[in-house]
């Protein structure tokens, strides 16, 4: 599972390689985000108007995607003691 080393978030994941379709001053980081259990499934993924083909990939590859923690914007994110579990 994925963690913030800037805050204790371990959950709420965007991604810097799919940006927001509506950026605004107070809009959200990302096109993509994604809400991770503690046991390491993602447990759901919400897109913002993307294309089908940047969401597979995101699913497929959380590790190379969710790289922005959603609640203090850091991008200091790690992996390393993660498993992914396919869907």
């Amino acid at each position: 599972m994925p963690y913030c080393r800037n805050c204790p978030n371990n959950r709420y994941f965007g991604s810097s390689k799919i940006p927001s379709v509506a950026p605004t001053a107070n809009g959200p980081l990302s096109g993509i985000c994604a809400d991770f259990a503690a046991g390491e499934a993602m447990l759901s993924i919400t897109y913002q108007g993307n294309d089908k083909k940047a969401l597979k990939m995101a699913i497929n590859t959380p590790r190379d995607y969710f790289d922005i923690c959603l609640k203090c914007g850091g991008e200091n994110i790690d992996w390393h003691n993660s498993t992914i579990i396919e869907q």
